[in-house]
C-alpha cells in the first residue's frame, strides 16, 4: 500500500465505520478506498486487527453490516462484466473485495448475537443494493439470496479465464471455461506447470470460499452437523451438473496430483520458495475444499430453506458425493488410489527413495525423513474413508489388491505416533478407520493372507516382530496386544481392543464376499433416506473381484502372538488393572469373548493358542477368582463409603460399553468440561450380553462373576483346558515332548464332537449364529468430532505454511547474498514481479486469525524451542547449517544435503510444528528461530490433540532482526 502515511489514512478510514453518530449510505464514495487503495492480501489482514473489527461490530452493528454488503454487491458486480475488455478490467478490485470479504466474515460468524443478521443479509430474496450509481444501472434483477449468488459468482471465477484458468489470448474480461484445471480424471493429457498468478487467484478464491463455509467453525460439534452451513448446502446441491463436474474433477485431480504424483508433475519442484509456498498452500485449500464437499451431511433444515428461496426446487443431495459414486473406469481407480494412498503409504517407504531434490530445494527443505507424516495425511485418511464407503467399485478394488497395505499403513501411524501428542488425531482416526475396515468382510478375508517376506522386508526395523509373523492378521495382532501391553496407551485401550475382537476370530466363511451395504454413513447425503452407496454403482458391480487362491489359506495365529494375547489376559486380569476404571472389566470380557470365538469357530486354526492357553492355564484358570476377589472387594468398599444417591453417582458398578453411548453435549461449557479421554460416543454397539439392558436384566445382588460379562465364555475356554489335557497326557505329566508335536496332536483332535456341540450359549456356536464384529457407529456426534477435526486442519493450515515461509525465506536470503557475493548471477526481473505476485496472495496472518473459535480448544503451551530472542543455539545453527551446506554445494548436484550439527527437534506439540515439511512425507529440519508461542488444538468434548498433528501458534509475529543486528548483539 506504500509508506507508513497511507497504511495510517486507510486505517483511520475504516475507523470512521465505528462512529454511530454517521450513516454512509450505499452509494457513497467512501466505499471506493476499500477496493481501491490495497496492493497485497498482507495490506488487508495486517492492517485490519481482530480488535478493529470487533470494534466496529460492536459500536456500529448496521455499518459492518453494511460494508459486508457493499463488498459483496461490489464483487458481483465485478464478476457479472462480462462485456468489458480484458485488458481494462478493474481486476485489482476484484481481489480486494475477496480478500476484504476473506478477513471480515469470521468476524461476523463469531458473534452469534448477529445470527439472525448474517440470514438477513445473505439468504434473504432482496435485490442488490448497488455500491455506485454505475452499479445501479447494471444491476442483476435476480432475487436469488446474496448468499447463493457469492457461491456461484466464486465458481464462476474459479474457471475464469486468464483469472483461473490459462489461456494464450482472452479479449472480454471474466470470461467463463469450464476447464478442468489438470490431467487426470475426465482429462487425459500432460502435466503442464503451473502459472504463478494463476495458483495466486486461485488461492484467493479457494480460501473465500472455505470463509464462507466456517461458519462450523463456531458451533459446537453437537450443533455441527445439525446447523452445517448453508454456503457448503448451495455449493454441494445447487450447482450446474456440469459446473459441480468440473469443479469435483478440478480439485480431486489437483489433490491426487499434489499428494501422489512425482515431484516434477506437482508443480513443487520450484527453486523460488515463494513459488514453492503458493502452491502448496493453494492445493492445501483445494484438498481441504474437496474434502469438505465429501464429507459433508445434508441438514434437514435445509431442504426446504432450498425451496423456499428459490436457489433449488428439486429434491437435494450432495452431488460431489453422488458424482464420486460413480466413478467406475479401472483408470479412474488406480489415478485415485495412487494419490490418496501414496501419502499414507510414504512413511513406510525408505529415505533413499525420495533423495531427488534439486540442489536449492534440498538446501531449502533438509533431508527428507521417511519417517513423518504427510502434512496432508488426514485430508487424505478422510478422502479415502469416504471414497471407501461411497464408491463400492472402489470399495472392492482397493478391499481386494491393497486392503493388506492400507491396514499395515493405519496401523503404523498408531504404532509409531501414539506417544506423540502432536500427532494425537492422526492416531486417533487412524485407529476408528481401522476398526471400521476390521468390521468388512473384504478386509476380513485379505487379511488372512501370507505375509509376503518381499513386502515385509521393506519394513522400518522399529515396525518389525521380532519373529516374522504368518499373515497379515498375525501382524496386526501381534502389534495390537504389544501396544496394549505399553501401559502409556490407556487412551487407545478400548479401540485396540475391538481390533482384536474383530481381526481373531476370522476364517474363511461362504458368503464373506459379498459387498455389503451395511456400516455406510448414508441417510444424511440424501434426505429421503437412502444409501448413497447403495445407489452409486449399477447391480453388476455387487460382487468384487474374487480374491486369489492363494491368499485363502486360512490360518490362524502364530506362536508368539499366542503368547502375547496370554500375557495379555494376564496383564488385563491382575486386580489393580480392573479397579483402575470402570470400563477395564468390560475389556477383559471382549479379550475373552474374542478367544472363545476363535476356538469355537476355527478351532483347527488355532491349535497354537489352545497349546498355550494350556501350557499357562493357570493364567486362565484364575481369571474368574480374581473376579470374585473384586466382587469382594467392591461390597467392602461400599459397606465403608457414605451412602451416595445413584443419581448423583458418575460411575455404574456395573458399567457397560453401551452406557457410554447416551453422552450427549448440549453447550459449549459441556463440550468444555467433558474429559479428554472420553470418546464414548464414537464407541460401537457392545456384542450381545453386553449392553445396558442385558445387564438390566440381571438378578440384582447377584456375584459380579455371575453378571461378568466374560463369564460364560471363560467357563468355555476351561473347558477347552480340560478336554486337551485329558487327550492330550503330555500336558498331565513332565515328559519332554516337542513343542510341535503337542500342537500337532491338539490339531487331530476333534473339538467339534468334544466340545462345541455341548455348547448351549447360541453366541458362541457357530451352527447357530455368525460372528458380528464391533462396527464403527456414525452418528451425529461421532460425525460431528469427524468434521472438528478437519476444520482444525483448516484452521491451521495457514499457519503451518506461513512459519515454514518465514522460515524458509530468511534462509534463502542468505543462500542468495552469498552466490551474489560469489558472482553468481540475480535471479531475473521476469521472476522478481512474479515473486511479487505471490508474495501479495499469500498472508503473514492466518485467515481465522484472532476469532473465538468453538468447534475445538486451543491450549497454549509453554515454547520449547530456541528463538532469535535467545539466539544461543538458534543462530549458531542457521550459521553452521549455511556454512556445512554451502561447503558442500556443487552445481549440478542432486539429493538433500543434510545438516547432521543442528539440534533435532524434540517429538512435542511445539516441537514437530516448526519442522519444514515434505508434503508426500515430511522432511525434518532445524526448528524455525523466530516462531511464536505454540497453542494446541483440541477438539470439543474429545480425546484428540492438535487436528494436523500439530500446533497453533499466535498470530502476533516476532520481527526477525537482521544479520547484522545479531552480529552487534553478540559483539
Amino acid at each position: 500500500m506504500g509508506a507508513a502515511d497511507s497504511k495510517l489514512r486507510f486505517k483511520n478510514h475504516v475507523f470512521r465505520l465505528s462512529d454511530s453518530t454517521t450513516e454512509i449510505p450505499p452509494n457513497s464514495e467512501y466505499w471506493d478506498t476499500f477496493w481501491r487503495e490495497p496492493q497485497s492480501a498482507n495490506d488487508i489482514f495486517n492492517l485490519l486487527t481482530p480488535s478493529d473489527i470487533r470494534t466496529i461490530r460492536d459500536a456500529n452493528k448496521q455499518q459492518f453490516l453494511r460494508l459486508l454488503k457493499v463488498i459483496s454487491d461490489r464483487l458481483l458486480f465485478l464478476t457479472g462484466q462480462r462485456n468489458v475488455p480484458a485488458r481494462s478490467f478493474q481486476k485489482q478490485h476484484q481481489l480486494n473485495c475477496i480478500r476484504l470479504l476473506t478477513k471480515l466474515v469470521p468476524f461476523l460468524y463469531e458473534d452469534h448475537t448477529l445470527a439472525e443478521d448474517e440470514r438477513t443479509l445473505f439468504w434473504t430474496q432482496a435485490k442488490a443494493s448497488s455500491s455506485s450509481p454505475q452499479a445501479e444501472a447494471e444491476a442483476d434483477s435476480d432475487d436469488t439470496p446474496l448468499g447463493a449468488r457469492l457461491v456461484f459468482a466464486c465458481v464462476d471465477l474459479l474457471f475464469t479465464a486468464n483469472f483461473t484458468v490459462p489461456k494464450a489470448r482472452v479479449e472480454l474480461a471474466n470470461t467463463v471455461d469450464l476447464s478442468i484445471w489438470e490431467p487426470g480424471i475426465g482429462l487425459s493429457g500432460k502435466f503442464q506447470q503451473p502459472r504463478v498468478e494463476i495458483d495466486s487467484n486461485r488461492l484467493e478464491v479457494l480460501r473465500l470460499l472455505l470463509v464462507l463455509c466456517s461458519q462450523c467453525l463456531y458451533e459446537t460439534p453437537p450443533q455441527l452437523i445439525s446447523n452445517g452451513s448453508r454456503f457448503l448446502t448451495v455449493m454441494t446441491t445447487s450447482l450446474p451438473r456440469l459446473k459441480t463436474l468440473t469443479l469435483i474433477c478440478s480439485l480431486l485431480n489437483l489433490a491426487c496430483r499434489t499428494m501422489g504424483a512425482p515431484g516434477d508433475q506437482t508443480g513443487l519442484d520450484s527453486t523460488n520458495p515463494s513459488f514453492v509456498h503458493l502452491r502448496v498452500l493453494m492445493a492445501s485449500h483445494a484438498i481441504q475444499l474437496l474434502t469438505l464437499m465429501i464429507v459433508y451431511p445434508l441438514p434437514k433444515t435445509d431442504v426446504s430453506f432450498l425451496k423456499e428461496t428459490g436457489i433449488f426446487t428439486e429434491t437435494p443431495l450432495n452431488l460431489t458425493r453422488h458424482f464420486c459414486g460413480k466413478l467406475h473406469k479401472e483408470n479412474e481407480l488406480e489415478f485415485l488410489r495412487t494419490g490418496l494412498l501414496a501419502p499414507l503409504r510414504a512413511p513406510l517407504i525408505s529415505a533413499s527413495d525420495t533423495n531427488n531434490a534439486n540442489v536449492i530445494s534440498s538446501f531449502v527443505s533438509g533431508a527428507f525423513s521417511a519417517n513423518e507424516p504427510s502434512v496432508w495425511c488426514i485430508e487424505s485418511i478422510m478422502l479415502v474413508w469416504e471414497f471407501y464407503q461411497l464408491n463400492r467399485r472402489f470399495r472392492s478394488y482397493i478391499a481386494t489388491n491393497f486392503g493388506n497395505s492400507l491396514m499395515v499403513s493405519l496401523l503404523y501411524y498408531v504404532h509409531s505416533y501414539r506417544k506423540q501428542e502432536a500427532y494425537r488425531n492422526v492416531v486417533r482416526i487412524c485407529s476408528y478407520f481401522f476398526l471400521y475396515l476390521s468390521a468388512d468382510p473384504l478386509i476380513c478375508n485379505s487379511v488372512l493372507a501370507s505375509f509376503p517376506s518381499e513386502e515385509y522386508a521393506i519394513l522400518p526395523q522399529t515396525f518389525k516382530l521380532s519373529v516374522a509373523p504368518l499373515t497379515y492378521r498375525d501382524f496386526l495382532v501381534s502389534h495390537s496386544c504389544a501396544m496394549l501391553l505399553d501401559l502409556s496407551t490407556s487412551v487407545l485401550r478400548p479401540t485396540l481392543v475391538e481390533w482384536i475382537y474383530n481381526l481373531l476370530p476370522l476364517g474363511n466363511q461362504p458368503g464373506r464376499d459379498v459387498v455389503p451395504t451395511m456400516n455406510r454413513r448414508a441417510s444424511r447425503d440424501i434426505t429421503n433416506g437412502a444409501s448413497l452407496g447403495s445407489s452409486s454403482t449399477s447391480p453388476s458391480l455387487s460382487a468384487p473381484v474374487n480374491i486369489v487362491a492363494q491368499q485363502r489359506i486360512g490360518s490362524g495365529i502364530s506362536y508368539p502372538t499366542a503368547t502375547l494375547l496370554t500375557q495379555l489376559i494376564l496383564r488385563f486380569s491382575a486386580i489393580g488393572f480392573l479397579q483402575e476404571n470402570a470400563i477395564n472389566p468390560d475389556l477383559l470380557a471382549l479379550l475373552v469373548r474374542a478367544i472363545c470365538h476363535a476356538l469355537c469357530r476355527f478351532s483347527k486354526n488355532f491349535s497354537a493358542l489352545i497349546f498355550i492357553i494350556c501350557r499357562d492355564k493357570k493364567v486362565y484358570t484364575d481369571v474368574l477368582n480374581i473376579i470374585n476377589r473384586l466382587d469382594a472387594i467392591q461390597k467392602e468398599s461400599a459397606k465403608n463409603s457414605p451412602i451416595v444417591n445413584p443419581e448423583d453417582s458418575d460411575i455404574d458398578d456395573h458399567f457397560s460399553l453401551s452406557d457410554r453411548s447416551s453422552i450427549a453435549l448440549d453447550s459449549q461449557e459441556g463440550s468444555q468440561n467433558m474429559a479428554d479421554e472420553d470418546e464414548s460416543f464414537m464407541r460401537p454397539r457392545p456384542p450381545v450380553g453386553m449392553s445396558a439392558k442385558a445387564k438390566g436384566k440381571l438378578v440384582a445382588g447377584a456375584p459380579l462373576h455371575a453378571k461378568w460379562a466374560g463369564s460364560k465364555a471363560m467357563a468355555i475356554i476351561l473347558e477347552f483346558i480340560q478336554v486337551t489335557t485329558k487327550n492330550v497326557p503330555e500336558f498331565s505329566n513332565d515328559s519332554p515332548t516337542d513343542t510341535a508335536t503337542l500342537i500337532s496332536k491338539i490339531e487331530d483332535l476333534d473339538y467339534s464332537n468334544l466340545i462345541i456341540s455341548n455348547i448351549h450359549r447360541g453366541e458362541f456356536l457357530p451352527s447357530k449364529t455368525g460372528f458380528e464384529p464391533l462396527k464403527f457407529t456414525w452418528s451425529n456426534m461421532s460425525l460431528g468430532w469427524y468434521c472438528s477435526i478437519l476444520w482444525g486442519c483448516i484452521f491451521v493450515n495457514y499457519d503451518v505454511n506461513r512459519r515454514k515461509r518465514y522460515s524458509v525465506s530468511g534462509s534463502i536470503s542468505v543462500f542468495k547474498k552469498a552466490a551474489i557475493d560469489w558472482g553468481f548471477s540475480k535471479w531475473s526481473n521476469s521472476e522478481a514481479a512474479l515473486t511479487e505476485i505471490a508474495e501479495n496472495a499469500m498472508s503473514d496472518v492466518g485467515t481465522w486469525h484472532g476469532t473465538h473459535v468453538k468447534v475445538f480448544k486451543i491450549k497454549e503451551r509453554m515454547r520449547d524451542t530456541p528463538t532469535l530472542m535467545q539466539p544461543r543455539g538458534a543462530v549458531d545453527a542457521v550459521a553452521d547449517s549455511l556454512v556445512k551446506r554451502l561447503n558442500d554445494f556443487r552445481l549440478g548436484r542432486n539429493g538433500s544435503v543434510v545438516d547432521s550439527s543442528a539440534p533435532g527437534t524434540p517429538d512435542t506439540i511445539s516441537g514437530s510444528f516448526f519442522r519444514t515439511h515434505n508434503p508426500f512425507g515430511g522432511p525434518t529440519d532445524s526448528p524455525a528461530p523466530d516462531s511464536p508461542r505454540p497453542l494446541m488444538i483440541t477438539p470439543r468434548g474429545s480425546v484428540s490433540g492438535t487436528p494436523r498433528g500439530s500446533v497453533v501458534g499466535t498470530p502476533v509475529l516476532t520481527p526477525r532482526p537482521s544479520f547484522s543486528e545479531i552480529a552487534r548483539r553478540e559483539d
